[in-house]
């Protein structure tokens, strides 16, 4: 065969003259970066007309002429161990790429394996209007979409013309005696209320919990998107798995003695405080970071918030907002007596240990999200780790557009009055304060 000349050109899809091979000379453009990438064949060691596909990159550009085709450099492979507070596991990277998913997307779809069964509703106490909302809701629930209703046992004594309603445990009873296995049975949870409802609703479930549709019919609308008008659309489109659940991270806190034994465990999905409770005197606290002492306050507390948190006790004392999406926990002081104090964000991998000295000369307190309060004594601390059980929360579309608007609507964030502008007068002089009509 004849030798190609140099410069001779080739079309896709013809075969060589060289080689009489198809020619793989088809190159690809990325627009994010000056480089090229491409395919060539090589001939094999024996001859043939049948080669081996290689990749190949370009440096340089088309319409300069100017391109040096180097093989792709092959590296040593790479694993990559990952540990959180549960496991740890090997993932590898091929060619010694490491490609990691920065990207923080805790918006999921909700798709029911079967129709569910069994909805509890959960509402605002002390409320005759959402009494008649729960009873329009329940016969919905029950006559359209046939499905069984659970309430607190409270509720159920206000419904004695509804003996259908399944009671979440007996008469009286508080809600740590509600019945385990009815709480598990629970495929979605309908919420009628405020914020404070869902941080209720987040108190009966310290395991896994179930999706939970809010409705705002309260003070406070962060976690509650949808209107209570909306409500047979809503659940609707949630039984045909057209609705997104939105992750909402928990924090899971133990308590220990001075001899390091566990008293008890909370779930809290705003924030866990120790600070100095009804004591009129400063409180020492230490904290340490995966057993790494890393500060030591002096003052009225500290905060580890969650991001769902930061819009709430922590936001008060000074810290930052944080977006839900963001993993991370928030530690913010609270008060402190020294001004080079500022609040720190802590990744969601981390163990964080909030602990009263043992020299301290007065104890601390402790309260998850504002209850359970109890006394921590000199030695005694706090352990606050991500809990690997979220709180999923049904969501519109976009969930990013129910925080900021909670944000604006709630808390007025940035809503100032517009400055105007200069108007111009006959003689050329400025009026400050009045709109300028060109």
């Amino acid at each position: 065969r004849r030798r190609r000349r140099r410069g001779e050109q080739v079309e896709d899809g013809e075969r060589c003259k060289c080689c009489a091979a198809w020619c793989c000379e088809r190159v690809l453009h990325a627009e994010s970066a000056p480089r090229w990438a491409g395919l060539r064949q090589r001939r094999p060691a024996g001859g043939g007309s049948r080669g081996r596909i290689e990749p190949m990159s370009f440096s340089g550009s088309f319409e300069s002429g100017q391109m040096n085709a180097q093989p792709e450099a092959k590296r040593a492979g790479i694993k990559i161990l990952q540990c959180n507070n549960e496991y740890c596991q090997y993932e590898r990277r091929n060619n010694g790429n490491i490609e990691w998913a920065s990207q923080s997307n805790r918006l999921v779809n909700l798709n029911f394996d079967s129709k569910p069964q069994l909805v509890l509703i959960i509402k605002k106490p002390n409320a005759p209007p959402l009494s008649l909302a729960l009873k329009e809701v329940a016969h919905f629930l029950r006559d359209e979409k046939n499905l069984q209703v659970a309430v607190e046992p409270a509720v159920k004594a206000e419904f004695p013309d509804l003996p259908w309603l399944i009671s979440l445990g007996p008469p009286g009873c508080t809600a740590n005696q509600y019945c385990p296995d009815t709480l598990r049975s629970i495929d979605f949870v309908i919420c009628l209320g405020g914020d404070g409802t869902i941080m209720w609703v987040n108190g009966l479930y310290n395991g896994p919990c179930p999706p939970i549709v809010s409705f705002a019919m309260g003070s406070l609308g962060f976690l509650t998107p949808f209107d209570f008008s909306d409500y047979k659309k809503v659940i609707t489109r949630v039984m045909r798995n057209e609705m997104k659940v939105e992750i909402r991270t928990r924090l899971w806190c133990t308590v220990h003695n001075d001899m390091r034994r566990k008293i008890a465990d909370f779930i809290t999905l705003n924030e866990v405080s120790v600070d100095r409770g009804p004591s009129p005197y400063l409180t020492n606290i230490e904290c340490f970071c995966d057993d790494r002492f890393v500060c030591a306050s002096q003052g009225d507390g500290i905060i580890v918030a969650t991001p769902t948190g930061s819009t709430a006790y922590s936001l008060a004392a000074g810290g930052s907002m944080v977006h839900p999406d963001v993993p991370g926990m928030l530690l913010t002081p609270i008060c402190a007596s020294v001004l080079s104090f500022r609040p720190i964000v802590f990744p969601d991998s981390v163990t964080l240990r909030l602990q009263v000295p043992v020299d301290s000369s007065v104890s601390a307190w402790c309260s998850f999200d504002g209850r359970n309060a109890m006394s921590l004594s000199k030695g005694w601390s706090v352990t606050v780790i991500t809990s690997k059980w979220p709180l999923p929360l049904v969501a519109r579309s976009g969930g990013e557009d129910d925080w900021f608007n909670g944000v604006m609507e709630t808390l007025n964030w940035n809503n100032r009055k517009v400055q105007g502008g200069f108007a111009r007068t006959c003689s050329g002089d400025s009026i400050p304060g009045e709109k300028s009509k060109n």
